[in-house]
């Protein structure tokens, strides 16, 4: 059988910090345990999940005065994300596999009214997302419609990253 395992194995963490950080390396190494994909004609699409903060650098300015905050290890990882995507398009070429990934912005969860307006400052109309703003574009790289589209990150941000 050929398979292609992507393990954390290869990866070092030497320090985590805090907590959190560590939920976000365990969090990391189960995705990229999760990037196990078998070549096969039956698999022709696969799209992972990343992030606008994968793409473009926080926008700090709208955590001032709230006790929310962005850590870097979440850019790092999403960043990651994009890249083993682009990885595991060319890896698996002439395969008949594709793989992309989606990065949505915000996605609304109870965060506080004053970071929810400098957000949607940021957007051209909606502001924060709703998880089933996103279900569309990975209904779209899922299905038979985009049959030559591999190797790419869709943003789904209102306008965020612009």
């Amino acid at each position: 059988m050929n398979e292609l395992l992507l393990s954390s194995d290869v990866f070092q963490v030497e320090i985590i910090p805090t907590l959190f950080s560590f939920i976000l390396c365990v969090l990391m190494s189960f995705i990229l345990r999760y990037f196990y994909i078998r070549r096969s004609y039956s698999l022709t699409g696969k799209s992972h999940i990343g992030s606008i903060q994968g793409v473009r650098a926080p926008k700090f300015e709208h955590y001032k005065d709230t006790e929310m905050t962005s850590p870097i290890e979440y850019t790092a990882m999403k960043a990651a994300v994009i890249a083993v995507t682009q990885y595991l398009s060319k890896y698996c070429k002439n395969q008949n596999i594709r793989v992309n990934s989606i990065s949505p912005g915000g996605i609304l969860d109870n965060q506080p009214s004053n970071f929810l307006k400098k957000y949607a400052e940021s957007c051209n109309s909606k502001g924060m997302l709703d998880a089933e703003d996103v279900v569309g574009a990975l209904i779209f790289l899922l299905s038979d419609q985009s049959t030559f589209i591999n190797g790419q990150n869709i943003i789904i941000d209102d306008g965020w990253s612009l």
